[in-house]
């Protein structure tokens, strides 16, 4: 008879050798997987971190737009931004780009700067000249606008820098006042802005012994450094009353400039013509008005914003003797063009009082801003009401 039972066992064994080579393969395979698992952990990782590391790279990336310079006397107008590495690491910011938008983000302007090479490291800053300006009727008077600047974090290394993938941006927003009619004044291509005149006055309105007027040549359009001013007073009706200069006159100038004449014993009210040979002074006449003996004009100062030359307010210092009344006054100020077309006439009324012993200035703010090279005439007077 036969053994069935010992064959069935014999067909479903495995001897030791089978064991033996079935488990190791199960253990090579088992490393095997376990190698490409740890690789692949190890390189998510690597990845992971990497993309963490940029991502704090930016957060700690700053760029700051630090100042928008955009001038409107200039037809087409002209845009310069002055833009800073403020972040606190030493990380390489690289400027990419401008854009000039609108405030619901529809681009008026683009130009790309990333030919020019700007890598601006910690601290640095650099003018990007000639950005992006309204053409013909993009923009308008009192639109709100904004310029945003692209650019991309760097990170040193050694002999060289590692640039991020991600692109940022800052923006800053202007007010733009441009949109008005063309002017109506020529525009040379050598001036020079007054914005202080300043007569040395006693208090009763009668120039001091000193004989000297201060003023401030603020800016100045074309090559001349240097220029000889020469100023002439004349009463309201025209008459000459004495002549005054200075040489070599730095322009422009932070400080007030000196200028010495034979103007002893001249009176408010007067007025100021103020020439040079060398350039054109656009703000050639000032008129001091008052009373003597009572309040008059012993200064005129313009306000003015740097972004556009754009003239916002009068100042008018008042001088008087020492009143034996409080003393109400109207202070009112004329801004007129080269053709003598008033561009606005504001006042204002100020009380003195009896114990006033120093000038009182007089801020009188302007309806509309005017462009700095359209005024060509300042006109300040005083009258005494009650």
């Amino acid at each position: 008879m036969k053994n069935h039972y010992f064959k069935r066992r014999h067909r479903s064994a495995l001897t030791v050798v089978e064991i033996t080579v079935t488990s190791s393969l199960v253990v090579i395979l088992g490393i095997l997987l376990l190698y490409i698992a740890s690789n692949w952990y190890f390189g998510s990782a690597i990845e992971t971190a990497e993309e963490v590391d940029k991502n704090i790279q930016i957060i700690r990336s700053a760029l700051m737009i630090e100042r928008i310079e955009y001038y409107y006397v200039y037809t087409p107008n002209r845009a310069s931004l002055t833009v800073r590495n403020v972040a606190k690491d030493n990380i390489g910011l690289r400027i990419l780009a401008v854009d000039l938008i609108t405030m619901d983000n529809r681009i008026i302007g683009h130009k790309s700067l990333s030919d020019q090479n700007y890598v601006l490291w910690q601290g640095d800053k650099v003018v990007l000249e000639n950005v992006p300006v309204c053409a013909g009727d993009q923009c308008h008077k009192g639109d709100l606008l904004k310029y945003r600047v692209w650019y991309i974090p760097e990170r040193p290394l050694n002999g060289g820098s590692s640039r991020f993938e991600r692109a940022v941006f800052v923006e800053s927003s202007f007010i733009y006042a441009g949109g008005e009619l063309p002017p109506a004044c020529p525009i040379s291509d050598d001036y020079v802005i007054l914005d202080i005149v300043d007569p040395v006055l006693l208090t009763n309105g009668t120039f001091s012994g000193s004989n000297l007027i201060y003023i401030r040549p603020a800016i100045k359009n074309g090559t001349s450094s240097k220029i000889d001013i020469e100023v002439r007073i004349e009463s309201l009706d025209g008459a000459v009353l004495g002549y005054g200069g200075a040489k070599n006159v730095q322009v422009p100038s932070s400080e007030e400039v000196k200028i010495s004449g034979s103007f002893s014993g001249i009176k408010v009210p007067f007025k100021m013509i103020i020439e040079s040979p060398n350039s054109r002074i656009i703000q050639r006449e000032w008129v001091m008005g008052g009373k003597p003996g009572s309040a008059f004009v012993s200064g005129i100062t313009l306000l003015w914003r740097e972004t556009g030359y754009m003239v916002h307010t009068v100042v008018i210092e008042v001088g008087a003797p020492i009143l034996q009344k409080d003393v109400t006054i109207k202070v009112s100020a004329k801004i007129l063009d080269c053709e003598g077309n008033k561009f606005a006439e504001v006042e204002t009324v100020e009380r003195i009082p009896s114990n006033m012993d120093v000038n009182l200035p007089v801020f009188i703010k302007l309806p509309e801003p005017v462009r700095f090279d359209q005024i060509y005439s300042v006109e300040a007077m005083i009258v005494e009401i009650g």
